[in-house]
């Protein structure tokens, strides 16, 4: 298991090791539509009917607009679909973390991020039968900066 020291937002003076089993790079994909019912569906049955493996996909729809963040390991094969399907994809670089789920494992390194002032652009996370994954969605300017503060 990985560590990185860290200030703990909870008592300012304490510094507590951030466990994680494993950071990685990933690209990620983000497009955004007119947010209608049935939009993520279809963009999931598409993307499984052509042999796509999602890794990660989340959908959230803004005042008209779904945005949809996906992370896959067939990152050209997605990209040639949205194209053929008329669907405009931008790439967003990620970091994926894994580890063991326990209490505050997601805000300290949150809070590692921001201490370096590195933005977040998008973070979508999960924790199942003790272990999390959360994917960290960055703006090509700066994530070689969130990048290095991991050691990826």
């Amino acid at each position: 298991m990985k560590a990185t020291a860290v200030l703990c937002w909870r008592h300012p003076r304490e510094v507590r090791t951030v466990p994680y089993i494993s950071v990685r790079r990933a690209t990620g994909l983000e497009a955004c539509l007119a947010d209608r019912v049935g939009l993520l569906a279809e963009i999931l049955e598409y993307l499984n009917t052509a042999g796509v493996n999602m890794v990660q996909a989340t959908a959230a729809g803004l005042a008209g607009t779904a945005h949809v963040f996906t992370v896959t390991d067939q990152v050209d094969a997605v990209k040639q679909l949205a194209s053929s399907a008329g669907i405009s994809v931008q790439e967003c670089p990620t970091l994926v973390f894994e580890g063991v789920d326990e209490r505050g494992a997601l805000v300290d390194i949150a809070r590692k991020i921001a201490n370096a002032g590195v933005n977040i652009r998008y973070c979508s996370a999960a924790a199942v039968e003790g272990k999390y994954c959360a994917v960290f969605f960055f703006s090509a300017e700066i994530f070689e900066r969130a990048a290095a503060l991991f050691g990826v």
